[in-house]
């Protein structure tokens, strides 16, 4: 029996670019698992800032281009991809070069700006990086566009091993702060830019070249609506972590870095999902195919609630158990944030920039998250000036980001002419929440009667438990997991 890599339905593209998303889950885990306890609190601040700065201005600097490749690849031959790819690399290694010079030079500002002196020294290191991982950015949308997307799965794997040992290894054996872990980084950077940019050919290597048509005004045309969009998502990702870094402190900023993120799974889910459905919606939108749209963004839905809600609910039970499993007692305060950003991943399911971009509506994409972001600074400003509370920014985060998702949706059905109920199947989510509910609850109860023991031990014997009663429970109400298995069992063969 052999395994058909190449298989070409969308659900098995989307579980290649979910297990690349796992691997590097998995190993930014232990990365900061290790890190968290070899380094201090205050280097290991200064660290998860300085990746807090790159990961900011990487929204401005990107000028929202990695999403071009899927949109435009997907309506040009095979023959013209290859130009097309090069041509936004080429736009991407000179945003690079100005994003280098921006950190070096701004260094001393963002220091200031986020009251860590330690934190210029590291910029002016980490400043090469940009040069070498924004050419990189459209790996995942080429191949998923080519539905070649174990090569991007690939390509992780070998990246994210490089940035364990570059980065990791160093503060182990050389020196811990955070200034080793930040050259680190920056090593491994140099060594996933030779690999990335080879794998990156490889779906052209059988097919002539041919020079796109498709020109830079055309391509900033498309990119620059989202760029502005982006730059309000850069806003409200990044309200909340600017108040706390400078109104609460590294150690506060530190717990709140590794608690306020939402479900890693959930994300690995919903990043597959986009990568695969942008080129799909784009193509339909393009044949005004709107009843295959609701009929896929249907299935998606209902597909990514069965595996996201039983994990948020079971995580936002268990949130102080898992958070001192994986960073230890210290952070045991982490899982209140983790708690209160429950409600994200419940309700963000589905990736819904890709069926707003393929329906052309890029400018109401953009006032969706200018409004958010008015709302997010605003109440988050009050809330440090009236009432500082870590937890309070942590909330306010949470219902604006809530917020904004229903706007995006009010924007999705009026451009389909559809009710909300036509595309949300809420009677199954609801039924699927509850069940989930019920599990984690039901198996606390049982942990709660067994004898003390290890957090780890906890952990799994709580996990195991929930399991079999969601099992149960599933058979019970006639939740059927076919659907998603299906295709799995069908690329094995004889």
């Amino acid at each position: 029996m052999r395994i058909d890599i190449k298989n070409s339905s969308n659900t098995i593209q989307a579980t290649w670019l979910g297990i690349g998303s796992l691997v590097s889950l998995g190993f930014g885990i232990i990365s900061a698992v290790i890190l968290s306890r070899f380094l201090s609190k205050t280097d290991y601040g200064t660290y998860k800032q300085v990746l807090y700065v790159y990961n900011t201005l990487l929204i401005v600097f990107t000028l929202g281009l990695p999403r071009a490749y899927s949109y435009f690849l997907a309506r040009v031959n095979k023959e013209e991809g290859f130009s097309l790819v090069q041509k936004i690399n080429s736009m991407f290694f000179v945003l690079g070069a100005i994003f280098s010079i921006v950190l070096f030079f701004g260094s001393s500002l963002f220091a200031d700006l986020l009251n860590n002196p330690e934190l210029k020294l590291s910029l002016q290191y980490f400043s090469l990086t940009p040069i070498f991982m924004l050419p990189l950015m459209g790996i995942e949308s080429v191949m998923a566009t080519y539905k070649q997307t174990y090569l991007s799965t690939i390509y992780i794997i070998l990246t994210r091993v490089f940035m364990l040992l570059c980065v990791v290894l160093p503060v182990l054996f050389i020196q811990a702060n955070a200034r080793t872990a930040v050259i680190g980084f920056v090593i491994s950077s140099i060594l996933c830019c030779c690999i990335g940019l080879f794998i990156e050919k490889i779906p052209f290597k059988r097919c002539s070249k041919v020079v796109t048509a498709i020109p830079f005004k055309e391509i900033l045309r498309f990119s620059l609506p989202l760029l502005v969009a982006s730059i309000w998502g850069l806003i409200i990702s990044s309200a909340s972590q600017f108040f706390i870094s400078r109104y609460f402190g590294t150690e506060v900023f530190a717990e709140f870095a590794n608690g306020y993120m939402e479900l890693p799974f959930a994300g690995m889910i919903i990043s597959a999902t986009a990568a695969v459905l942008l080129p799909a919606f784009s193509k339909m939108a393009y044949n005004n195919d709107s009843i295959e749209i609701q009929r896929l963004w249907r299935s998606v839905t209902i597909k990514s609630a069965k595996i996201i809600f039983p994990l948020a609910i079971f995580c936002c039970v268990y949130a102080e158990l898992i958070m001192q499993c994986l960073y230890g007692d210290l952070y045991s305060n982490s899982s209140i944030y983790f708690q209160i950003i429950t409600v994200v991943n419940l309700i963000r399911i589905v990736p819904y920039a890709p069926i707003i971009l393929a329906l052309g509506k890029v400018k109401e994409y953009a006032k969706s998250h200018m409004v958010t972001a008015l709302m997010v600074v605003i109440m988050e400003y009050l809330c440090v000036s009236y009432f500082p509370s870590s937890i309070g920014i942590a909330v306010i985060a949470t219902f604006c980001t809530s917020f904004c998702i229903y706007l995006q949706m009010r924007v999705i059905c009026r451009s389909l002419g559809v009710p909300i109920k036509d595309i949300i199947p809420f009677k199954e989510l609801l039924i699927i929440v509850l069940l989930s509910a019920i599990t984690s609850l039901a198996a606390g109860f049982i942990l709660f009667v067994l004898p003390a023991m290890e957090h780890y031990l906890r952990l799994m014997v709580v996990a195991v438990i929930s399991c079999c009663i969601y099992g149960g429970l599933c058979r019970m109400f006639k939740i059927s997991y076919i659907d998603i298995v299906k295709p799995y069992l069908n690329i094995l063969r004889k």
